[in-house]
């Protein structure tokens, strides 16, 4: 036994530091930890609207008398607590893509940036939700398309953090700019940052 504790301390723990210092793994552990309030929320509301048996079909007695109770609250209740399931469990893949846009733009110092967010929730949606004929379906913003709001948010994002870091794409309006301009008030010398306002011209 002690020889086998030796062996993981050696060779499995040092992989588990790495896979634990892994970026995307930090990221989607911080996501998901943020979306436990998500989960437990949605979990209660389903168990609430969802008795796990049919009182129609059961004998007297208590357990019948306890199914009976519980199908009248979820008869009254389904309509809000159904609505609190499709805002959290039924869009889980959503919120995953949101959240994991979010923990990498922090990882990479671009948290302040909501660009980054927004093309990897883009991508992911387009993908999610065309079908091959063009049109809407939704099926695939819960549980089922979770593994696919992980990969294209990752590879979205990636792609244009590359694009970003290299300024592709990117236009550099004040090249056409002189050096100096005149503010149109006071008429004294202003940056090339300033050209581009309402009190300044060329």
């Amino acid at each position: 036994m002690e020889k086998f504790s030796n062996w993981i301390e050696k060779k499995i723990s040092p992989l588990a530091n790495k896979l634990a210092r892994q970026k995307y793994l930090q990221a989607l552990q911080n996501t998901f930890l943020a979306l436990i309030p998500l989960f437990t929320i949605g979990s209660f509301a389903l168990i609430i609207i969802s008795p796990p048996m049919d009182y129609t079909t059961m004998d007297s007695g208590v357990l019948k008398a306890i199914m009976h109770g519980w199908a009248n609250i979820a008869s009254f209740t389904s309509p809000a607590l159904g609505y609190v399931y499709s805002v959290t469990m039924s869009l889980i893949a959503l919120w995953t893509s949101i959240g994991l846009a979010i923990n990498l733009g922090k990882h990479y110092k671009m948290d302040k940036s909501w660009v980054t967010v927004a093309v990897s929730v883009a991508s992911f949606m387009i993908t999610a939700t065309m079908n091959k004929e063009g049109t809407l379906v939704f099926d695939y913003l819960d549980g089922k398309g979770l593994f696919v709001a992980i990969l294209v948010t990752i590879v979205s994002f990636e792609l244009y953090r590359f694009l970003s870091d290299r300024k592709v794409g990117y236009i550099n309006s004040g090249r056409w700019w002189s050096s100096t301009c005149t503010c149109r008030i006071d008429r004294k010398p202003c940056s090339n940052s300033d050209c581009f306002g309402s009190s300044c011209n060329s």
